[in-house]
């Protein structure tokens, strides 16, 4: 489990935040539909870097194609073959903590 310094609070919908996990790989947090979701910052069609990009209705959008990828499913709207790397995330102390 990797801790965070984010209270669930602290997250607003389809307002995303970020962080570097010790590996040096990104991770995006935010809320859809009032629900936590964790996902990794790498696009994983062009490897472009989500913390870049647009979060919009409960889909991220990758800065380099533009390819949007529903945050519930993980899907590639458009293209199935395609998920990003989800996250389960637990609230220990009032702390959002990632099964990493």
């Amino acid at each position: 489990m990797i801790k965070t310094d984010f209270t669930p609070d602290s997250i607003a919908e389809n307002k995303p935040v970020s962080l570097e996990l010790p590996s040096g790989d990104g991770v995006v947090i935010t809320r859809v539909n009032g629900d936590l979701i964790a996902f990794s910052a790498k696009c994983p069609h062009a490897g472009g870097d989500f913390r870049e990009g647009e979060i919009h209705r409960g889909r991220a959008y990758c800065p380099v194609h533009q390819w949007k990828f529903d945050l519930v499913s993980g899907r590639c709207v458009g293209d199935e073959n395609y998920r990003i790397k989800k996250y389960r995330i637990q609230i220990v102390d009032g702390v959002i903590q990632l099964d990493i």
